[in-house]
């Protein structure tokens, strides 16, 4: 949802009035994230420094506590002083959101900010917490292991959880249950927990229960079983209800239960209110009630901590975070997640310690390494692995992986559980490393320069396809500029040499002729968040393989959709670009022309297709395709045996054996449903009536598709913007899918004082 808000007023479609409305984003963050590179100005900073920034922050805005004391860069210094003065101009209008593995300081100083710049119940609205953030819920965990210990706890039950696995390693949470008269997990996997357990009870999963869950706003849903379970797994509520008074009560009754206060009916109709919650899916009126603004209760200059001392400059720190796929190991089963290749680092099937090329450098190490990390006793091996952006001296773990068990995810990756404190599970200082003989092997599906002076950088498979140097810049494959430039120039997307789409009558191939409907899709680049959202949902819909990590290492990752990340100036503290890329359906298609048993046509409608009979295994049309986008099954990829991927797999797509190259397809099985539809009811589809799985799972909406012959469908007026442009057009292969060019809102006097571009 915050994606999604954010990039409304990033959009900027038919912004020619000179009223754009568009947001600017300031990031702090010691890991390189999506958000951090998405920001306009971005500040990369030890995590046990930012408490002090938030801290000196609230000071300059005014909130009238003292300043940390801290001694920042003349780089630091310039984005404290620049952003609270923009803070303090926009009073109302602004907001300060700490992030949710960010420290209580950091998130006392930035309610502080916000009630002393009259945002609470304009721009920030305080409501009951939804969840507790599973990774930090320290106090009720320690207090648990200290009871066991102390044999005050007779019965242990565990709800779909791994405690033995993500506890806090010096809280031995496994010798602690070895205390207890009974333990009983509830778990869809016989995983370390359950395997400690003296019960473990197969769960249900969640699409085969009765449940209830609660949107970010508070708002009810109830959760409605789609099957019967496959293997007799137990739901949570049976669980918990047979410890009860009332054992034999369902789930489905104690749902119902619940909620009956929001769910009652008519007076001649006692079931009315639970059908119309059952058919729209949610309980009207559930949201939870804002309060207040900040106040006392919230955290004003009074009640915020004071920061910890300064850190020596040369002090390793080790900052915790959950895998941005697997979360906190939960997830680590599930194949897509974990071949799909992680936002910025590009690895699949694994997790590695990351820190920025000076420490990488300053340490001795070259990427992939195993390095050996000390902490407070404990020790891990890991693969070290430079990042973009990263800040200095700090180095990230990513929790989640190096699991004892599990079909999937044993033996992918090292477990960072080990090291982790309980007095700081964040982050934690005073680390050592130590370089150890042998190398890792990651599977990275990009590539980069280790010279990271200066580079742009994207690309495929294992590297070989990879646009390094300045060429995505030079040949227009990334376009953005300032908005101010924008603003003087809102052609800038066409201005140079070779960027222009050549017109049909230069070309010794003739146009094509569409005289119903001609497919097309746009993604704005200025929207996406390169959250990979639209590359799982491409799994899901059309049957995709997972292939494993070896296969990912010598490049045969099978997505037809991939995110390509850009970088450009210093790699220290780069500016990056994220870019979908898939089959572009071009009208004038390489592929098409060498393919030499006719397997891949053009549609009457203008799709590019594979049939799939027909494919010999050639491998000349990837080859000839600049955007290397098709992908050829060397291997019997697929499991025609477990009968539960048969009910996974989408019926309306082909499970294709070794042998064939496979593609994007513009999802052509849901444009055949469309058109079956119209016809049913003798007119023509309607726009919007298609929607691809890429763009149905995009939060940003950054992904538009429809007919280009419909002159009024959105995704042609979006093709007629001034900034809508083809990658790679001079080749004249007159690709389908067009981009929307970035436009960033920069704070000209910063970027100056630090050096960056600007206007």
């Amino acid at each position: 949802r915050l994606a999604k808000d954010y990039a409304k007023k990033r959009k900027l479609e038919g912004a020619k009035s000179g009223d754009f409305g568009m947001n600017r984003l300031y990031a702090v963050e010691c890991m390189t994230s999506t958000t951090g590179l998405k920001a306009d100005h971005r500040l990369a900073l030890r995590a046990s420094d930012i408490p002090a920034f938030a801290t000196d922050l609230a000071a300059a805005v005014g909130v009238g506590t003292a300043p940390s004391g801290y001694t920042w860069s003349s780089d630091a210094e310039a984005f404290l002083k620049f952003a609270a003065e923009e803070l303090k101009a926009n009073g109302g209008k602004c907001v300060v959101i700490p992030g949710e593995q960010q420290t209580p300081a950091v998130h006392l100083a930035a309610i502080a900010i916000n009630e002393a710049l009259g945002n609470a119940g304009k721009t920030v609205v305080y409501t009951e917490t939804v969840n507790p953030l599973p990774s930090i819920q320290d106090d009720d965990l320690k207090a648990l292991v200290a009871d066991m210990n102390a044999g005050k706890v007779e019965y242990l039950l565990i709800l779909n959880a791994n405690p033995v696995y993500s506890a806090r390693a010096d809280l031995e949470f496994e010798d602690a249950m070895g205390k207890v008269k009974t333990v009983a997990h509830l778990g869809s996997h016989y995983d370390e927990t359950g395997q400690a357990a003296e019960w473990h009870v197969n769960a249900a999963h969640y699409l085969e229960s009765w449940s209830d869950a609660r949107a970010y706003d508070g708002t009810v849903s109830v959760v409605q079983p789609m099957i019967d379970p496959l293997y007799g797994g137990h739901t949570a509520h049976e669980f918990l209800q047979s410890f009860l008074s009332d054992p034999d009560t369902s789930a489905y009754a104690a749902v119902r239960e619940t909620w009956k206060d929001k769910t009652a009916g008519k007076p001649n109709d006692a079931d009315f209110g639970w059908r119309k919650v059952l058919h729209d899916g949610w309980i009207a009126g559930t949201a939870f009630t804002p309060k207040g603004g900040g106040g006392k209760a919230q955290g004003t200059s009074s009640a915020m901590q004071a920061p910890a001392a300064q850190a020596p400059t040369d002090a390793i720190e080790v900052v915790f975070r959950p895998d941005p796929h697997v979360y906190d190991g939960r997830y680590a089963n599930v194949g897509w997640l974990q071949e799909v290749p992680r936002p910025v680092t590009n690895v699949s099937w694994d997790n590695a310690a990351l820190m920025s090329y000076a420490t990488l450098e300053k340490l001795g190490l070259e990427e992939q390494n195993i390095i050996e990390i000390s902490l407070n006793g404990k020790k891990v091996l890991a693969p070290a692995m430079a990042v973009p952006g990263n800040a200095d001296g700090s180095i990230t773990l990513h929790l989640g992986q190096g699991r004892r068990t599990g079909r999937v995810s044993g033996g992918v990756g090292f477990d960072a559980y080990r090291i982790r404190p309980s007095a700081s599970p964040l982050y934690a200082t005073g680390a050592t490393v130590q370089k150890k003989p042998g190398t890792w092997g990651f599977a990275v599906t990009k590539s980069h320069y280790q010279d990271h002076r200066s580079v742009s950088v994207g690309g495929d498979g294992s590297g070989t396809h990879s646009i390094e140097g300045n060429e995505a810049i030079d040949r227009g494959i990334i376009r953005w500029a300032t908005l101010e430039e924008f603003r003087k120039e809102p052609e800038f997307a066409h201005i140079g040499e070779g960027r222009d789409v050549p017109e049909p009558a230069t070309s010794m191939f003739p146009a094509y002729r569409y005289d119903h409907n001609a497919w097309g899709m746009s993604i704005d680049m200025n929207s996406c968040v390169g959250c990979n959202a639209c590359v799982v949902s491409c799994y899901a819909e059309n049957n995709i393989p997972v292939v494993g990590k070896q296969q990912v290492r010598i490049g045969r990752l099978m997505q037809w959709l991939r995110i390509d990340t850009y970088y450009e100036g210093d790699l220290a503290a780069p500016r990056a670009h994220f870019q979908p890329m898939a089959c572009q359906h071009c009208e004038n298609a390489g592929c098409e022309q060498v393919c030499p048993v006719g397997a891949t046509v053009h549609t009457p409608e203008g799709l590019n297709m594979m049939v799939y009979n027909r494919c010999v295994g050639t491998r000349y049309c990837s080859n000839n395709c600049p955007y290397k986008v098709r992908r050829f099954n060397f291997l019997l990829y697929s499991d025609y045996e477990t009968e539960s991927l048969k009910l996974m797999r989408n019926p309306d797509v082909s499970v294709r054996s070794r042998g064939v190259m496979e593609k994007c397809s513009y999802c052509v099985q849901r444009i055949t449903a469309a058109k079956i539809q119209a016809d049913k009811e003798n007119r023509l589809i309607r726009d919007g009536e298609v929607v691809t799985a890429c763009q149905q799972a995009c939060p940003t909406d950054a992904i538009v598709f429809g007919n280009i012959n419909d002159g009024n469908s959105r995704v042609a007026m979006l093709k007629k913007g001034e900034r809508s442009y083809g990658v790679l057009a001079d080749l004249n292969y007159r690709p389908r899918t067009t981009y929307v060019a970035e436009v960033l809102n920069l704070n000209d006097e910063l970027s100056k004082a630090r050096g960056e571009f600007a206007s």
